[in-house]
């Protein structure tokens, strides 16, 4: 896989668990 990949799936990922937390506060 390449790095670019991997660092979008990574944002995405990031994205997806924090994203709801930080709208819950």
């Amino acid at each position: 896989m390449d790095l670019e990949v991997i660092a979008q799936l990574t944002v995405l990922t990031l994205m997806v668990v924090f994203g709801p937390s930080v709208i819950d506060r």
